[in-house]
């Protein structure tokens, strides 16, 4: 089913276990009530952000769509990437660890 607003340039399209957000033809967002998955894309529709309900993690994307930051809340860890991908930041609040490539960089 497609919904759309004629004043606007968004429309919503809506499936068995899933509902899609559109501003043009751009996607802005996924929600699907099957996984629990929720996505937002920014411009261009690059995914910018990304809720796991169910493995209760979210992951956020630079403006490429590459992941640059993980939280995951049942294993209370953080994860930070560099431009290339590389982890380079790592926190885990159990453990008490706390990692950081401080060598990545020329200073």
């Amino acid at each position: 089913m497609k919904l759309t607003n004629s004043s606007q340039n968004g429309y919503l399209l809506m499936q068995a276990g899933a509902i899609f957000g559109f501003w043009g033809d751009q996607r802005k967002f996924d929600l699907s009530t099957s996984t629990g998955m929720m996505t937002l894309y920014g411009l261009n529709g690059v995914r910018a952000f990304q809720l796991d309900a169910n493995g209760a993690a979210a992951h956020m994307y630079d403006s490429n769509g590459d992941e640059k930051i993980k939280f995951e809340a049942n294993d209370r860890r953080i994860h930070m990437y560099d431009s290339n991908g590389q982890r380079k930041i790592f926190l885990d609040a159990d453990t008490g660890t706390v990692w950081a490539d401080v060598f990545a960089h020329n200073y």
